[in-house]
């Protein structure tokens, strides 16, 4: 996984080819409502909601995309950890690409304008609350194809 501030992206472009592409694309739908729009070999997910209780979260990895997730507004509680150190609850699941699993991980609160990258051995869960009662938030979610990576 890798986590950083959005004013530091430039950094990370040599890692991962599609990654400017990504952000160009996203910047044209950041100020759209929540939903899916679909790109040139990509495509990203508008998301808004209220921050949830973390214990009620569960971690997920994907083996087709990985994810880019950039916090537009508020902030969420993440966790992550490899997924050999977990344990499978639901199968991979190829044409959702996702798997979910339980376990322990890291604790990471991501604020306003940062973002996250999990590749397809980062188990992550999303969304939880950083204080007593759950925050608005909006975040994108990139999905970039692993063969482009």
């Amino acid at each position: 996984m890798i986590l950083d501030d959005c004013k530091n992206y430039k950094a990370y472009y040599m890692f991962i080819p599609k990654l400017e592409a990504g952000l160009k694309f996203i910047q044209e739908i950041q100020g759209l409502s929540a939903g899916r729009y679909d790109g040139n070999g990509m495509f990203a997910i508008v998301e808004e909601g209220i921050t949830g209780k973390f214990n009620e979260k569960r971690f997920e990895a994907h083996k087709k995309y990985i994810d880019i997730q950039i916090l537009l507004k508020g902030e969420e509680k993440i966790a992550w950890e490899n997924i050999d150190n977990l344990r499978i609850t639901t199968a991979y699941n190829p044409d959702k690409d996702i798997a979910f699993y339980t376990g322990e991980g890291s604790e990471i609160n991501i604020k306003e304008n940062m973002f996250y990258i999990q590749f397809p051995q980062d188990g992550h869960k999303c969304g939880g609350k950083t204080t007593a009662v759950g925050t608005e938030y909006k975040k994108i979610i990139l999905k970039l194809p692993v063969e482009s990576c």
